[in-house]
């Protein structure tokens, strides 16, 4: 009996692991952060908005590889910190989406200038001369 109670005991969280749980939810964040800040500069960029699509290329550079790094490592270290992994499989979830979301306002900011820029033909002058 005694080594089936021994099975149900919960395990105490390795501290290296807890660790490295704190320092992936602190790069996800801030990938977070970042992709955010992305997002308003592809939503609502500047005069010109010829260098707003960059934004989604630093969107896929930082935060997919972030996102990707702290799923699989929250995955990983089960015997780390239970909360702290549910905290990690979130805001990894959200950093990978991020750059899908950043993409689809490009999109939908890139469909809607070219209906606003478009000029019907009347608009033009009829007469040169």
């Amino acid at each position: 009996m005694a080594e089936i109670n021994d099975l149900h005991t919960p395990e105490r969280p390795v501290a290296g692991y807890v660790v490295v749980q704190i320092i992936t939810l602190i790069a996800s964040i801030i990938a977070i952060i970042w992709g955010v800040a992305l997002a308003f500069a592809v939503a609502f960029p500047g005069p010109s908005g010829e260098w707003a699509a960059m934004g989604i290329f630093f969107a896929y550079i930082v935060n997919f590889p972030v996102g990707a790094i702290t799923l699989a490592l929250a995955l990983v270290l089960r015997r780390g910190s239970p909360k702290l992994r549910r905290f990690c499989i979130i805001t990894a979830t959200i950093a990978l989406l991020i750059p899908l979301l950043v993409h689809a306002i490009d999109r939908y900011n890139t469909r809607w200038k070219y209906k606003i820029v478009s000029c019907p033909d009347t608009a033009l002058p009829r007469n040169f001369g």
